[in-house]
C-alpha cells in the first residue's frame, strides 16, 4: 500500500501516458507485446494482443499478478 502510495505521488495514473500507447501502439488481438521491466504491469491494459511482462523484481510481478484482471492474454514472469 505504501509503495502505490508512493508511486502515485510521483507518476499519477499514467493516463496520458496510457492514451498515447493506445494511440500509438495500434495493436490487434492475435498480436504479441512484450512489455520489458514491467514493474507492476499498469499498462497491460491497453494491450489488445497478447501481452508478457517482464521484471526482475519478484514483488512486482506479484503484484502485477494480484492486481491486474485475469484476461487469458495477460502474463508476468520474472
Amino acid at each position: 500500500m505504501v509503495f502505490h502510495a508512493a508511486r502515485f505521488l510521483l507518476v499519477g495514473r499514467q493516463s496520458r501516458t496510457k492514451s498515447l500507447l493506445r494511440e500509438h501502439l495500434g495493436t490487434v488481438p492475435g498480436e504479441y507485446v512484450l512489455d520489458v521491466c514491467c514493474g507492476v504491469g499498469e499498462f497491460a491494459e491497453v494491450v489488445d494482443g497478447q501481452y508478457l511482462g517482464v521484471d526482475l523484481n519478484p514483488r512486482f510481478i506479484q503484484q502485477a499478478r494480484q492486481t491486474i484482471p485475469g484476461a487469458a492474454h495477460e502474463g508476468f514472469q520474472r
